[in-house]
């Protein structure tokens, strides 16, 4: 039994080498260049305007998803489509207290 877990690891581990090549010069070729992330160009618009949903993660006390979420905001407005968005906030920070607190 632990041969063959050990065969199975080495196997699954082997594709992901091999297709890791492709994959980066995938990325390369497809690539979008931006130089601000709150004014974005046509290319971004071009690559998103077919999705219905389009998902932005952050590590807690970056600043740039926020810019790239007003970005994409300003850019789909402004070609006449419609923007929604969805902020994860703790619940800590939903009650009067912290609102006052945070207004400051």
């Amino acid at each position: 039994m632990k041969k063959k877990l050990i065969l199975l690891f080495t196997f699954i581990f082997s594709l992901f080498t091999a297709f890791a090549q492709d994959f980066l010069i995938n990325i390369k070729a497809n690539a979008i260049n931006i130089d601000k992330l709150d004014s974005l160009n046509n290319a971004v618009w071009q690559a998103l305007k077919d999705y219905k949903l389009i998902m932005i993660g952050e590590m807690h006390g970056t600043k740039e998803p926020a810019k790239f979420v007003i970005g994409l905001a300003r850019l789909f407005t402004g070609m006449g489509d419609s923007v929604q968005v969805g902020l994860e906030i703790p619940s800590a920070k939903m009650t009067t207290k912290a609102r006052v607190r945070d207004a400051r």
